[in-house]
């Protein structure tokens, strides 16, 4: 099956707020439980203290929510703080394409591009795979930086 890379982003509406939830909810509890305990009303919190709504951009395919992205601007990098596709549209090429524009971006900008991730994540090995090298870790997690050279 040839990758369906064709997506489009859009801005988070307020409305969007509990479907935000409940992807990063199916997305990471396995990753979360499995690393330090998932608790359901500290994650719920620990989201809405983290994450502005207005700031997710939403990742669309054929009009259908896929997946949201949240970046932000940090010490003068960009860093990818979220990237989350839906379990039935991962292994398509999104993710990829997605990091890609961010990339361009960064090439653009002249900025490197960051992000943190547990490290029992299946997603390091797309993150090495794309160019992504460890810059620090502690117990949970590895920072990654991709830089142009």
């Amino acid at each position: 099956m040839a990758p369906q890379e064709h997506f489009t982003l859009g801005p988070a509406q307020s409305n969007d707020k509990p479907w935000l939830y409940e992807l990063y909810r199916s997305q990471m509890r396995q990753v979360i439980e499995h690393a330090i305990g998932w608790d359901e009303e500290a994650q719920s919190k620990r989201f809405e203290r983290t994450y502005k709504i207005e700031s997710f951009e939403i990742i669309y395919q054929k009009g259908l929510r896929i997946g949201s992205l949240y970046r932000l601007a940090k010490a003068g990098d960009l860093h990818l703080s979220l990237l989350l596709i839906d379990r039935p549209h991962q292994n398509n090429g999104i993710g990829s394409s997605l990091i890609k524009l961010l990339k361009e971006q960064c090439v653009a900008e002249g900025k490197a591009l960051t992000l943190s991730v547990f490290k029992n994540n299946p997603a390091v090995n797309l993150y090495q795979r794309l160019g992504f090298t460890i810059q620090n870790e502690d117990e949970y997690f590895y920072d990654m930086r991709w830089q142009n050279d």
